[in-house]
Protein backbone atom coordinates (compact mmCIF):
# COMPACT_ATOMS: atom_id res chain seq x y z
CA UNK A 1 0.00 0.00 0.00
CA UNK A 2 1.22 3.70 -0.34
CA UNK A 3 1.80 6.00 2.85
CA UNK A 4 -0.51 8.14 3.87
CA UNK A 5 0.48 11.42 5.08
CA UNK A 6 0.12 12.05 8.80
CA UNK A 7 -1.74 15.52 7.50
CA UNK A 8 -3.19 14.26 4.66
CA UNK A 9 -5.67 11.23 6.14
CA UNK A 10 -8.57 12.28 4.77
CA UNK A 11 -7.10 12.35 0.91
CA UNK A 12 -8.59 9.42 -1.57
CA UNK A 13 -5.51 7.44 -2.86
CA UNK A 14 -5.89 9.42 -5.84
CA UNK A 15 -4.90 12.16 -4.41
CA UNK A 16 -2.08 10.53 -2.25
CA UNK A 17 -0.53 9.12 -5.52
CA UNK A 18 -1.05 12.70 -7.33
CA UNK A 19 0.72 14.10 -3.85
CA UNK A 20 3.44 11.63 -4.26
CA UNK A 21 4.23 11.94 -7.88
CA UNK A 22 4.63 16.05 -7.55
CA UNK A 23 7.34 15.33 -4.27
CA UNK A 24 9.28 12.92 -6.10
CA UNK A 25 9.56 15.50 -9.45
CA UNK A 26 11.52 18.26 -7.10
CA UNK A 27 14.73 17.83 -6.36
CA UNK A 28 15.57 18.66 -2.66
CA UNK A 29 16.76 22.15 -2.06
CA UNK A 30 20.15 20.77 -0.25
CA UNK A 31 22.99 18.82 -1.62
CA UNK A 32 25.08 16.66 1.16
CA UNK A 33 28.09 15.59 0.82
CA UNK A 34 30.00 13.28 3.14
CA UNK A 35 33.54 13.32 3.45
CA UNK A 36 35.70 10.76 3.53
CA UNK A 37 37.47 11.87 7.74
CA UNK A 38 40.58 9.10 6.92
CA UNK A 39 42.00 11.46 4.26
CA UNK A 40 40.61 14.73 5.20
CA UNK A 41 38.37 17.51 7.43
CA UNK A 42 34.83 18.76 7.13
CA UNK A 43 36.32 22.49 7.26
CA UNK A 44 38.84 21.28 4.39
CA UNK A 45 35.76 20.12 2.46
CA UNK A 46 33.89 23.13 3.30
CA UNK A 47 36.17 25.70 1.90
CA UNK A 48 36.34 24.12 -1.50
CA UNK A 49 33.13 23.51 -1.70
CA UNK A 50 32.58 27.78 -0.83
CA UNK A 51 35.23 28.28 -3.55
CA UNK A 52 33.30 26.63 -6.24
CA UNK A 53 30.27 28.16 -4.99
CA UNK A 54 31.66 31.70 -5.84
CA UNK A 55 33.00 30.65 -9.02
CA UNK A 56 29.51 29.76 -9.91
CA UNK A 57 27.91 33.04 -8.28
CA UNK A 58 30.49 35.48 -9.94
CA UNK A 59 29.32 33.54 -13.88
CA UNK A 60 25.50 33.92 -12.46
CA UNK A 61 26.47 37.84 -11.98
CA UNK A 62 27.97 38.33 -15.61
CA UNK A 63 25.17 36.85 -17.02
CA UNK A 64 22.34 38.84 -14.67
CA UNK A 65 21.40 35.71 -13.06
CA UNK A 66 20.80 35.83 -8.80
CA UNK A 67 23.78 35.10 -7.90
CA UNK A 68 23.96 35.05 -3.77
CA UNK A 69 25.99 32.50 -2.94
CA UNK A 70 23.77 29.50 -1.62
CA UNK A 71 24.63 29.06 1.98
CA UNK A 72 27.08 25.81 3.65
CA UNK A 73 27.22 24.14 6.65
CA UNK A 74 28.54 21.43 8.87
CA UNK A 75 25.56 18.80 10.68
CA UNK A 76 25.46 19.51 14.30
CA UNK A 77 24.70 15.56 14.79
CA UNK A 78 26.68 14.08 11.85
CA UNK A 79 30.31 16.03 11.86
CA UNK A 80 31.03 13.97 8.21
CA UNK A 81 28.17 15.48 6.64
CA UNK A 82 27.83 18.76 5.14
CA UNK A 83 25.21 20.48 2.89
CA UNK A 84 24.72 23.57 0.64
CA UNK A 85 21.52 25.12 -0.49
CA UNK A 86 20.34 26.37 -3.86
CA UNK A 87 20.22 29.55 -5.39
CA UNK A 88 17.38 31.93 -4.94
CA UNK A 89 14.30 31.71 -6.99
CA UNK A 90 12.64 34.78 -8.27
CA UNK A 91 9.92 34.36 -10.73
CA UNK A 92 9.80 31.02 -13.42
CA UNK A 93 12.25 30.62 -15.77
CA UNK A 94 11.90 31.59 -19.35
CA UNK A 95 11.17 29.17 -21.87
CA UNK A 96 13.10 29.43 -24.84
CA UNK A 97 11.61 28.30 -28.27
CA UNK A 98 14.73 26.26 -29.63
CA UNK A 99 14.28 22.78 -27.17
CA UNK A 100 15.95 19.50 -26.20
CA UNK A 101 14.70 16.34 -24.61
CA UNK A 102 16.05 14.47 -22.63
CA UNK A 103 15.05 10.89 -21.05
CA UNK A 104 13.60 10.97 -18.05
CA UNK A 105 17.24 10.13 -15.77
CA UNK A 106 19.16 12.59 -17.74
CA UNK A 107 16.25 15.27 -16.48
CA UNK A 108 16.71 14.35 -13.21
CA UNK A 109 20.31 14.59 -12.94
CA UNK A 110 19.49 17.90 -14.30
CA UNK A 111 17.31 19.11 -11.57
CA UNK A 112 20.10 18.13 -8.95
CA UNK A 113 22.98 19.96 -11.01
CA UNK A 114 24.52 18.01 -13.48
CA UNK A 115 24.65 19.03 -17.43
CA UNK A 116 23.54 17.26 -19.72
CA UNK A 117 25.50 14.77 -21.49
CA UNK A 118 25.21 12.92 -25.27
CA UNK A 119 23.83 9.67 -23.98
CA UNK A 120 20.62 11.11 -22.30
CA UNK A 121 19.71 13.51 -25.16
CA UNK A 122 16.89 11.60 -26.77
CA UNK A 123 15.40 14.28 -29.45
CA UNK A 124 16.35 17.80 -31.00
CA UNK A 125 14.59 19.65 -33.43
CA UNK A 126 16.07 20.04 -37.03
CA UNK A 127 17.70 23.19 -37.29
CA UNK A 128 19.80 23.68 -33.53
CA UNK A 129 23.20 24.61 -33.53
CA UNK A 130 25.62 24.99 -31.37
CA UNK A 131 25.39 28.04 -29.19
CA UNK A 132 21.78 27.88 -29.13
CA UNK A 133 19.87 28.75 -25.72
CA UNK A 134 17.69 25.71 -25.35
CA UNK A 135 14.85 24.49 -23.04
CA UNK A 136 15.40 21.45 -21.56
CA UNK A 137 12.60 19.02 -21.43
CA UNK A 138 12.33 15.24 -19.78
CA UNK A 139 9.86 12.77 -22.10
CA UNK A 140 8.24 11.46 -18.78
CA UNK A 141 6.42 9.06 -21.33
CA UNK A 142 9.44 7.88 -22.63
CA UNK A 143 7.56 8.16 -26.53
CA UNK A 144 10.39 9.52 -27.92
CA UNK A 145 13.04 7.24 -30.09
CA UNK A 146 16.35 8.38 -30.02
CA UNK A 147 16.68 11.22 -32.90
CA UNK A 148 13.13 12.72 -32.61
CA UNK A 149 13.18 15.39 -34.64
CA UNK A 150 9.31 17.46 -32.95
CA UNK A 151 7.94 18.95 -30.05
CA UNK A 152 6.60 16.71 -27.31
CA UNK A 153 2.98 17.68 -26.41
CA UNK A 154 3.17 19.47 -23.22
CA UNK A 155 1.62 16.68 -21.50
CA UNK A 156 4.06 13.95 -22.33
CA UNK A 157 7.11 16.70 -21.05
CA UNK A 158 8.59 18.15 -17.95
CA UNK A 159 10.57 20.94 -18.08
CA UNK A 160 13.88 20.94 -16.10
CA UNK A 161 16.14 23.69 -16.76
CA UNK A 162 18.14 25.85 -19.87
CA UNK A 163 21.55 26.24 -21.09
CA UNK A 164 23.62 26.47 -24.15
CA UNK A 165 23.49 24.26 -26.72
CA UNK A 166 27.38 22.74 -27.57
CA UNK A 167 26.86 20.37 -30.31
CA UNK A 168 24.57 19.85 -33.22
CA UNK A 169 21.76 16.82 -34.20
CA UNK A 170 24.68 15.37 -36.37
CA UNK A 171 27.28 15.13 -33.71
CA UNK A 172 24.66 13.89 -30.99
CA UNK A 173 22.98 11.51 -33.17
CA UNK A 174 26.49 10.27 -35.07
CA UNK A 175 25.93 7.49 -37.63
CA UNK A 176 28.19 5.35 -35.97
CA UNK A 177 26.89 5.19 -32.47
CA UNK A 178 26.03 6.84 -29.48
CA UNK A 179 28.75 10.41 -29.55
CA UNK A 180 30.02 11.11 -25.99
CA UNK A 181 30.68 14.79 -24.15
CA UNK A 182 28.54 17.34 -22.70
CA UNK A 183 25.61 18.41 -25.47
CA UNK A 184 23.82 21.07 -23.31
CA UNK A 185 25.90 23.38 -20.81
CA UNK A 186 23.08 23.87 -18.22
CA UNK A 187 23.35 27.60 -17.40
CA UNK A 188 19.73 27.37 -14.78
CA UNK A 189 18.01 24.33 -13.93
CA UNK A 190 14.39 24.34 -12.52
CA UNK A 191 15.38 23.30 -9.10
CA UNK A 192 18.66 25.79 -8.49
CA UNK A 193 20.70 23.11 -7.44
CA UNK A 194 24.04 24.14 -8.39
CA UNK A 195 25.93 22.85 -11.04
CA UNK A 196 29.62 22.35 -9.81
CA UNK A 197 32.28 21.34 -11.79
CA UNK A 198 32.62 17.84 -11.66
CA UNK A 199 36.10 18.32 -10.24
CA UNK A 200 35.09 20.44 -7.36
CA UNK A 201 36.14 17.60 -4.45
CA UNK A 202 39.01 15.75 -5.40
CA UNK A 203 37.69 12.12 -5.62
CA UNK A 204 38.41 9.74 -2.36
CA UNK A 205 37.61 12.97 -0.27
CA UNK A 206 34.01 13.21 -0.24
CA UNK A 207 30.86 11.58 -2.21
CA UNK A 208 27.65 13.21 -2.58
CA UNK A 209 25.49 11.05 -0.70
CA UNK A 210 21.84 12.09 0.81
CA UNK A 211 21.44 12.88 4.68
CA UNK A 212 19.35 9.98 5.42
CA UNK A 213 22.17 7.48 3.92
CA UNK A 214 24.57 8.90 6.16
CA UNK A 215 22.22 8.11 8.95
CA UNK A 216 21.74 4.70 7.77
CA UNK A 217 25.42 4.22 8.91
CA UNK A 218 25.35 6.07 11.65
CA UNK A 219 22.71 3.33 13.03
CA UNK A 220 24.77 0.34 12.23
CA UNK A 221 27.23 1.94 14.66
CA UNK A 222 30.28 -0.20 13.57
CA UNK A 223 33.10 -0.23 15.95
CA UNK A 224 36.82 -0.85 14.63
CA UNK A 225 38.15 -4.74 14.63
CA UNK A 226 34.16 -6.01 13.94
CA UNK A 227 33.35 -8.54 11.01
CA UNK A 228 30.44 -6.45 9.17
CA UNK A 229 27.99 -7.48 6.43
CA UNK A 230 26.73 -5.17 3.54
CA UNK A 231 24.68 -7.43 1.46
CA UNK A 232 23.41 -5.11 -0.68
CA UNK A 233 26.40 -2.66 -1.21
CA UNK A 234 26.79 -1.05 -4.77
CA UNK A 235 27.55 1.24 -5.28
CA UNK A 236 29.66 1.39 -2.02
CA UNK A 237 28.55 5.01 -0.26
CA UNK A 238 27.37 2.81 2.77
CA UNK A 239 30.06 0.58 2.62
CA UNK A 240 32.81 2.97 2.58
CA UNK A 241 31.33 4.95 5.13
CA UNK A 242 31.03 1.97 7.72
CA UNK A 243 34.76 1.32 6.85
CA UNK A 244 35.95 4.98 7.43
CA UNK A 245 33.70 4.53 11.34
CA UNK A 246 35.75 1.74 11.63
CA UNK A 247 38.92 3.86 10.72
CA UNK A 248 40.00 1.19 8.45
CA UNK A 249 40.16 -1.53 11.57
CA UNK A 250 38.07 -4.80 11.07
CA UNK A 251 36.40 -6.17 8.14
CA UNK A 252 33.66 -5.11 6.03
CA UNK A 253 32.75 -7.97 3.58
CA UNK A 254 30.51 -5.96 0.50
CA UNK A 255 28.01 -8.21 -1.63
CA UNK A 256 26.44 -7.38 -4.83
CA UNK A 257 24.81 -9.64 -7.49
CA UNK A 258 25.78 -7.07 -10.48
CA UNK A 259 29.99 -7.75 -11.71
CA UNK A 260 29.86 -4.13 -12.86
CA UNK A 261 28.55 -2.79 -9.79
CA UNK A 262 31.09 -4.70 -7.92
CA UNK A 263 33.78 -3.30 -9.74
CA UNK A 264 32.77 0.26 -9.27
CA UNK A 265 32.60 -0.21 -5.76
CA UNK A 266 36.07 -1.08 -5.27
CA UNK A 267 37.07 1.45 -7.27
CA UNK A 268 35.60 3.89 -4.88
CA UNK A 269 37.11 1.77 -1.88
CA UNK A 270 40.26 2.51 -3.43
CA UNK A 271 39.82 6.40 -4.68
CA UNK A 272 38.53 6.60 -0.46
CA UNK A 273 41.81 4.74 0.90
CA UNK A 274 39.44 2.19 2.50
CA UNK A 275 42.05 -0.53 3.02
CA UNK A 276 39.14 -3.24 5.17
CA UNK A 277 36.77 -3.71 2.53
CA UNK A 278 36.63 -7.25 0.49
CA UNK A 279 33.56 -7.01 -2.26
CA UNK A 280 32.59 -10.13 -3.78
CA UNK A 281 29.79 -10.65 -6.71
CA UNK A 282 26.84 -12.26 -4.90
CA UNK A 283 23.36 -12.73 -4.88
CA UNK A 284 23.12 -12.13 -1.04
CA UNK A 285 19.68 -14.61 -0.66
CA UNK A 286 22.62 -17.31 -1.35
CA UNK A 287 24.87 -15.81 0.98
CA UNK A 288 24.72 -18.31 4.21
CA UNK A 289 25.76 -22.16 3.59
CA UNK A 290 23.10 -24.70 3.63
CA UNK A 291 23.74 -28.19 5.46
CA UNK A 292 24.84 -29.76 2.11
CA UNK A 293 27.82 -27.08 1.89
CA UNK A 294 31.64 -28.13 1.80
CA UNK A 295 33.42 -25.10 3.11
CA UNK A 296 37.47 -24.58 3.32
CA UNK A 297 38.08 -21.93 6.41
CA UNK A 298 40.01 -19.00 6.06
CA UNK A 299 40.72 -16.59 8.66
CA UNK A 300 39.39 -12.79 9.06
CA UNK A 301 40.77 -11.43 12.35
CA UNK A 302 39.03 -14.17 14.79
CA UNK A 303 36.22 -15.34 12.54
CA UNK A 304 36.37 -18.07 10.08
CA UNK A 305 35.54 -17.29 6.37
CA UNK A 306 35.16 -19.61 3.08
CA UNK A 307 37.78 -18.89 1.22
CA UNK A 308 35.98 -17.76 -2.08
CA UNK A 309 33.84 -15.58 -0.60
CA UNK A 310 30.34 -16.30 -0.04
CA UNK A 311 28.16 -18.32 0.84
CA UNK A 312 29.23 -17.70 4.74
CA UNK A 313 28.65 -20.31 8.35
CA UNK A 314 25.55 -18.85 10.39
CA UNK A 315 26.26 -16.58 12.70
CA UNK A 316 28.87 -15.17 11.57
CA UNK A 317 28.99 -11.15 11.31
CA UNK A 318 28.74 -8.54 14.37
CA UNK A 319 26.88 -6.08 12.49
CA UNK A 320 24.26 -6.63 9.51
CA UNK A 321 23.38 -4.08 6.99
CA UNK A 322 20.46 -5.02 4.39
CA UNK A 323 19.84 -2.08 2.20
CA UNK A 324 17.36 -4.11 0.36
CA UNK A 325 16.33 -3.86 -2.86
CA UNK A 326 13.22 -1.94 -3.37
CA UNK A 327 10.77 0.52 -5.37
CA UNK A 328 13.01 3.59 -4.97
CA UNK A 329 9.99 5.57 -5.08
CA UNK A 330 11.73 8.06 -2.42
CA UNK A 331 14.30 8.88 -4.27
CA UNK A 332 14.11 12.68 -5.77
CA UNK A 333 14.34 13.36 -7.67
CA UNK A 334 12.61 11.06 -10.31
CA UNK A 335 10.45 11.53 -13.12
CA UNK A 336 9.90 7.99 -14.85
CA UNK A 337 6.11 6.54 -14.29
CA UNK A 338 5.59 4.34 -11.15
CA UNK A 339 5.40 0.71 -11.87
CA UNK A 340 2.81 -0.21 -9.60
CA UNK A 341 3.52 -4.49 -10.76
CA UNK A 342 7.22 -3.94 -9.95
CA UNK A 343 6.10 -2.26 -6.54
CA UNK A 344 4.36 -5.52 -5.55
CA UNK A 345 6.86 -7.80 -6.56
CA UNK A 346 9.30 -6.82 -4.24
CA UNK A 347 8.67 -7.78 -0.85
CA UNK A 348 9.11 -11.52 -1.20
CA UNK A 349 12.39 -11.03 -2.43
CA UNK A 350 12.76 -8.52 0.98
CA UNK A 351 12.14 -11.12 3.23
CA UNK A 352 14.57 -14.00 1.60
CA UNK A 353 17.07 -11.45 2.18
CA UNK A 354 15.82 -10.71 5.97
CA UNK A 355 15.77 -14.15 6.89
CA UNK A 356 19.50 -15.07 5.44
CA UNK A 357 20.70 -11.82 7.42
CA UNK A 358 18.98 -12.66 10.33
CA UNK A 359 21.18 -16.55 10.17
CA UNK A 360 24.47 -14.75 9.39
CA UNK A 361 23.66 -12.47 12.03
CA UNK A 362 25.78 -13.62 15.53
CA UNK A 363 23.89 -13.53 18.81
CA UNK A 364 24.04 -10.31 20.23
CA UNK A 365 24.64 -8.45 17.10
CA UNK A 366 22.63 -5.91 15.47
CA UNK A 367 20.67 -6.05 11.85
CA UNK A 368 19.92 -2.56 10.09
CA UNK A 369 16.89 -2.95 7.40
CA UNK A 370 16.97 0.10 5.17
CA UNK A 371 15.18 1.38 2.05
CA UNK A 372 14.72 4.59 0.21
CA UNK A 373 10.93 3.88 -0.70
CA UNK A 374 8.10 5.18 0.94
CA UNK A 375 5.79 2.16 0.69
CA UNK A 376 4.72 0.93 3.92
CA UNK A 377 4.50 -3.11 2.81
CA UNK A 378 8.09 -2.90 2.19
CA UNK A 379 9.34 -1.06 4.80
CA UNK A 380 6.74 -1.56 8.18
CA UNK A 381 5.14 -4.48 6.62
CA UNK A 382 8.63 -6.02 6.49
CA UNK A 383 9.41 -5.21 10.41
CA UNK A 384 6.36 -6.56 11.53
CA UNK A 385 7.16 -9.65 9.27
CA UNK A 386 10.30 -9.64 11.12
CA UNK A 387 8.97 -9.73 14.35
CA UNK A 388 6.57 -12.22 13.92
CA UNK A 389 8.53 -15.17 12.36
CA UNK A 390 12.19 -14.16 13.95
CA UNK A 391 11.27 -14.50 18.31
CA UNK A 392 15.15 -13.87 18.42
CA UNK A 393 15.02 -10.46 17.11
CA UNK A 394 13.93 -7.41 18.92
CA UNK A 395 13.42 -4.14 17.71
CA UNK A 396 15.62 -1.86 19.30
CA UNK A 397 15.32 2.33 18.56
CA UNK A 398 17.14 3.41 15.25
CA UNK A 399 19.58 6.16 16.82
CA UNK A 400 20.83 9.04 16.28
CA UNK A 401 17.27 9.68 15.54
CA UNK A 402 16.46 12.15 12.83
CA UNK A 403 13.41 11.42 11.44
CA UNK A 404 9.94 10.86 12.68
CA UNK A 405 7.79 7.85 12.64
CA UNK A 406 4.50 8.36 10.60
CA UNK A 407 1.83 7.95 12.69
CA UNK A 408 -1.17 7.60 10.72
CA UNK A 409 -4.14 4.85 9.99
CA UNK A 410 -2.22 2.32 7.72
CA UNK A 411 0.61 2.36 10.06
CA UNK A 412 -0.91 2.03 13.12
CA UNK A 413 -2.68 -1.08 12.25
CA UNK A 414 1.04 -2.90 11.74
CA UNK A 415 3.19 -1.36 14.47
CA UNK A 416 2.16 -0.40 18.26
CA UNK A 417 2.87 2.92 19.29
CA UNK A 418 6.61 1.92 20.58
CA UNK A 419 7.53 -0.10 17.67
CA UNK A 420 6.87 3.18 15.20
CA UNK A 421 8.88 5.12 17.71
CA UNK A 422 11.93 3.06 16.95
CA UNK A 423 11.90 3.25 13.38
CA UNK A 424 12.82 6.48 11.01
CA UNK A 425 10.82 7.27 8.34
CA UNK A 426 10.49 10.16 5.64
CA UNK A 427 7.64 10.85 3.30
CA UNK A 428 6.40 13.53 2.20
CA UNK A 429 4.39 15.85 4.27
CA UNK A 430 1.79 18.41 3.77
CA UNK A 431 4.08 21.46 2.78
CA UNK A 432 6.05 20.13 -0.03
CA UNK A 433 7.75 23.85 0.42
CA UNK A 434 9.98 22.67 3.06
CA UNK A 435 12.83 24.48 3.90
CA UNK A 436 15.43 22.66 5.85
CA UNK A 437 17.77 19.53 4.93
CA UNK A 438 16.32 17.13 7.58
CA UNK A 439 12.49 17.71 5.80
CA UNK A 440 13.58 18.58 2.46
CA UNK A 441 15.35 15.56 1.37
CA UNK A 442 14.63 11.87 -0.05
CA UNK A 443 12.16 9.42 0.96
CA UNK A 444 13.64 6.94 3.28
CA UNK A 445 12.72 4.18 6.20
CA UNK A 446 15.34 2.47 8.62
CA UNK A 447 14.86 -0.23 11.31
CA UNK A 448 17.35 -1.83 13.51
CA UNK A 449 16.90 -4.92 15.45
CA UNK A 450 19.39 -6.50 18.04
CA UNK A 451 19.62 -10.52 17.79
CA UNK A 452 19.16 -11.45 21.34
CA UNK A 453 21.66 -14.31 22.67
Amino acid sequence: MLPVPSDHRGMSLEDDTLKLLIWRRKAPKFTTFRINSLVTTPSHCMDTLKLALLKLSESRAASGQDSTVPPIWSHPLLPEAIAYGSWARNGDLPRHESEVIVDPACGAAVLRGAHVFVPGVVGLLPGAKEGDIVSIYADIEARCKRGWAQRLEAENRYFVGNGVLLMGRKDIFCDNGIGRGIAVQVTDNESGCPSLPANSISPGLAVMQNLPSIVCGRVVNPQPGEIILDMCAAPGNKTTHLSMLMKNQGVVIALDRSATRTSKLRQLCKDMKVKNVTAFVCNSVNAVINSNTQIEGVKYGHQSHNQSGPPFPINTFDRVLLDAPCSALGQRPKLEQIDFKHVTSLPPLQKKLFETAVKLLKPGGTLVYSTCTVVVDENEGIVRWALDHFPCLELVPAEPYLFPSVSNQDVSMILSPFERSCVQKYVPHGNLEENHCERDTIGFFIARFFKRV
